[in-house]
């Protein structure tokens, strides 16, 4: 999403991994000043969009362990904890 001045507001970014069937979400971001104002839900209802498009088995995200805005996001949104890489 671009604003008016060509600023960027707000991407998603996404990636297949053909041999899981699954849609990773690489990169979510939203622009401080539109934060809680549904600019990530819309992004991610679009990344679920296209993950039934694409007939994907599941969408997968990473996210640190200590960033419970984006924890509590993502969850908002219907994920869940499904693995902790203590790397």
């Amino acid at each position: 999403m671009v604003g008016e001045d060509g600023a960027l507001l707000a991407c998603v970014e996404i990636c297949p991994e053909e041999w899981s069937n699954r849609l990773m979400v690489t990169e979510l971001w939203v622009a401080d000043q539109l934060h809680r104002k549904g600019f990530g839900t819309r992004l991610m209802k679009l990344a679920k969009e296209k993950a039934r498009e694409q007939g994907r088995r599941a969408i997968i995200l990473e996210t640190q362990s200590c960033n419970v805005r984006a924890i509590a996001f993502y969850r908002s949104q219907g994920f869940r904890l499904i693995g902790f890489d203590s790397c």
